[in-house]
């Protein structure tokens, strides 16, 4: 397997420039047509920028958590500059990104250093949504009593939640805390796949994050910036776990952050953590659990969109 880094790079060039951005490009008369005042891109989505050149107007990023490192950004760029040419524009050093406005929704204590070299950044919240009707909420959910409720997720990628083993082991690793344990599988899961379950556990394919995180204890996750970003927006400590890369740059400022602690699992056997700090299995895990309180402070303080 690639090292993290360099997966990110194969990420960029044969995912997002190869498939995504011809798929945007493919609808370049139209979109032009359409004679927009401003392009607001999110950070995975790299053709806005040119689309923006081509028609004369400003781009906006929205980032989905810390910001694309350098590396990332010139590599990218690298790869986007012969459709900018093709286009006859002079290809942008960095690919068009973070030239206008940027909508921040990483908290400062987690972003990149070289934010502070975007001109123009803009903080806001990130947005777990607001769950009103009542069939969005599961009638166990709205049964919950007072004990903690952990809760359990990759995400809503298919192939990361086709590892069943990860879940087991999650599950297996908090059933000694005391906790109603929520797993969701994402759309294409199946919760009958992991077989019968303790009442204590609720496994589903999808419940809103808005609906599950305001009774969150804590958050078990393999460091998707979603996940990430809606538990501590919430100020509830993060379980990250280190496996197959879901996204290397909210991964890297987990573990580059001082405040956090490790758990490593040894002779085969989980080791599961104390009920007061982080929770959950360990094969090679970050916790963000003094992080949190004052994430979750960031985000309170930055405005809402």
């Amino acid at each position: 397997m690639l090292p993290p880094e360099e997966q990110a790079v194969m990420i960029v060039e044969r995912m997002f420039v190869d498939i995504w951005v011809p798929t945007v490009m493919a609808d370049l008369d139209r979109l032009l047509d359409w004679r927009p005042d401003v392009i607001i891109r999110e950070e995975g989505e790299f053709a806005g920028p040119l689309v923006a050149a081509l028609g004369g107007v400003p781009c906006a990023d929205h980032s989905w958590g810390p910001m694309r490192p350098g590396s990332l950004v010139e590599t990218t760029a690298a790869a986007m500059a012969p459709l900018w040419r093709a286009h006859g524009v002079e290809p942008d050093p960095l690919a068009g990104f973070y030239r206008w406005l940027y909508f921040d929704i990483c908290p400062p204590s987690l972003q990149f250093p070289n934010a502070v070299d975007v001109e123009v950044l803009h903080r806001i919240r990130p947005d777990t949504g607001v769950v009103t009707r009542a069939e969005e909420r599961p009638e166990w959910l709205v049964a919950l009593g007072s004990r903690p409720v952990i809760y359990v997720t990759l995400g809503t990628v298919a192939r990361y939640n086709r590892d069943l083993a990860f879940f087991s082991a999650a599950i297996e690793g908090v059933s000694n805390l005391g906790a109603d344990v929520i797993v969701t599988l994402g759309p294409t899961g199946d919760p009958v796949s992991l077989g019968p379950q303790p009442s204590h556990v609720h496994v589903e394919r999808f419940v809103p994050q808005g609906a599950i995180l305001p009774h969150c204890r804590a958050v078990v996750t393999n460091g998707g910036s979603g996940s990430v970003m809606g538990a501590l927006a919430h100020g509830v400590p993060v379980l990250c776990v280190r496996r197959r890369v879901a996204e290397p740059t909210t991964q890297r400022r987990r573990r580059r952050s001082r405040r956090r602690w490790t758990l490593d699992r040894a002779g085969g056997g989980n080791r599961r953590a104390r009920p007061g700090g982080g929770v959950g299995p360990s094969r090679g895990v970050v916790v963000c659990e003094r992080c949190a309180p004052s994430c979750g402070r960031d985000r309170a303080d930055a405005p809402r969109r």
